[in-house]
């Protein structure tokens, strides 16, 4: 159904079922069809499921939110998906069921995550996560997704058709080639989530090739574009190859050297404090960073940043 023909059919129904003080609209959701803000008073439909879905399933995810805009008008409290709202489902006609079903067509989501090894996806991302993946793996599969994840454009199709154009789709078969096309691509005459991901993708492969080539270590900075720039910060950088006795050496020392800038000795090197209910560990300074100047860590061994009141309690 046409997005605005669907905020018409809401608005129509907010009238007929006595629901005139409440007002219609429409969103950019994509994980979900409906919504009923009671403190505002207002449904509201996502323009994407509208447009992707038939009459039928419109009009019932208008029924689903009408009940419960009824069930908080005459109960006075949000129903959720209870006894009483879906009463209020069978009375006007709506599906007495909590979330929509599998008949319903859903945007593809632009970015997955996968193995580079296997191909295998493990989540999907409606926006690019900026996160560094060499140190993450997926829960119960360590062995197999540590150090292999990345996040690609998606090529999958929806029920509607496949939502790239062949242009913007990158090649996602095995391990990213250094050589991701074997034909020139089309130019790029504008920059959209899919063609930016793709000229992204290929330039963090093409560089990280060339960072193992001299022995580097390449992370991502930050990338973002525009209709007519993409912009890519990478940070290539010689691997630490200290000790851990050598890494502990040089933390103490600095420790020594700043810890009387926030009236410690070097006795507190190491002495616990507590953040949030969790115990950490004092182990140095960064007074450069004035919101969050001391660093600490917890039984895992992992840094955190902290707000200098944190030293108010620390054990003595």
């Amino acid at each position: 159904m046409n997005a605005s023909d669907a905020l018409n059919l809401l608005n129509q129904s907010l009238i007929d079922h006595k629901l005139n003080h409440w007002n219609g609209g429409l969103d950019n959701a994509r994980r979900r069809f409906g919504v009923c803000r009671m403190s505002r008073k207002q449904i509201s439909l996502s323009r994407h499921l509208c447009e992707l879905n038939s009459d039928a399933e419109v009009r019932d995810t208008i029924l689903h939110e009408i009940a419960h805009a009824l069930a908080w008008e005459r109960h006075g409290v949000n129903c959720g998906h209870d006894k009483r709202w879906q009463a209020i489902c069978i009375e006007i006609g709506a599906r007495p069921v909590a979330c929509f079903d599998d008949d319903v067509i859903q945007p593809t989501a632009p970015w997955v995550l996968v193995n580079r090894e296997t191909g295998e996806v493990y989540r999907s991302y409606y926006k690019r996560p900026s996160r560094d993946w060499s140190q993450v793996w997926i829960r119960g599969q360590k062995a197999q997704t540590h150090g292999k994840l990345e996040v690609r454009a998606n090529t999958m199709k929806s029920k509607t058709g496949d939502l790239f154009s062949s242009n913007e789709a990158p090649d996602t078969s095995g391990t990213t080639p250094t050589n991701h096309n074997t034909t020139s691509p089309k130019a790029i005459t504008q920059f959209t989530a899919q063609s930016a991901g793709q000229v992204i993708d290929q330039l963090l492969a093409d560089v990280n090739n060339l960072a193992k080539q001299y022995g580097l270590k390449m992370s991502k900075s930050k990338a973002s574009y525009s209709e007519i720039d993409c912009n890519l910060t990478l940070t290539l950088s010689v691997p630490n190859n200290e000790t851990p006795e050598e890494r502990e050496f040089k933390q103490r020392i600095e420790f020594d050297a700043l810890a009387s800038l926030f009236g410690l000795t070097t006795d507190h090197y190491q002495h616990k404090f507590t953040s949030n209910g969790e115990v950490f560990k004092l182990i140095g300074f960064k007074p450069k960073n004035r919101k969050y100047p001391i660093i600490g860590i917890n039984k895992a061994g992992k840094r955190y940043k902290f707000e200098a009141a944190v030293l108010d309690t620390i054990e003595v």
